[in-house]
């Protein structure tokens, strides 16, 4: 087996693998990780946003914010423009647990890239956006 889907499924899993392993010393779960990431980049946001941006499904999403909520991670209030809307804001907690998650990102990221020059990185990333978009069009 050495097609592009079976080393690209293994390179995703094992990422997946080695973040959530780390994850859970910071009492994270699945989904978890990537929702803070975002968070702290964007800041407050609607939870479709979240949704959209991770590709998770929005009823996915809210279990996962809800647990999150629970934790003490994020808060979440309905917008008072539009009653419809959830706004997501991070609190402290969640920001302290977004830079812990940042710095384990790059860690497992720096051991899945070893080996790998910038040129070589660059043309990976690319490439896999490249490959992500084409995938995007055939859906629309």
């Amino acid at each position: 087996m050495d097609s592009f889907h079976h080393w690209l499924m293994k390179a995703h899993l094992g990422f997946r693998k080695k973040v959530m392993a780390m994850a859970q010393k910071y009492d994270l779960t699945l989904g978890q990780p990537k929702i803070l990431e975002y968070l702290d980049e964007v800041g407050s946001c609607e939870q479709k946003s979240i949704a959209r941006f991770c590709e998770i499904e929005e009823a996915t999403v809210g279990s996962i914010l809800r647990r999150m909520e629970q934790g003490g991670f994020i808060t979440r209030k309905r917008d008072q423009d539009n009653r419809r809307s959830v706004i997501v804001t991070l609190t402290e907690k969640g920001r302290q647990s977004a830079h812990k998650v940042q710095l384990l990102f790059d860690e497992v990221e720096s051991c899945a890239l070893q080996g790998i020059s910038d040129a070589e990185r660059a043309i990976l990333r690319d490439t896999l956006r490249k490959v992500y978009n084409n995938l995007r069009k055939t859906e629309q």
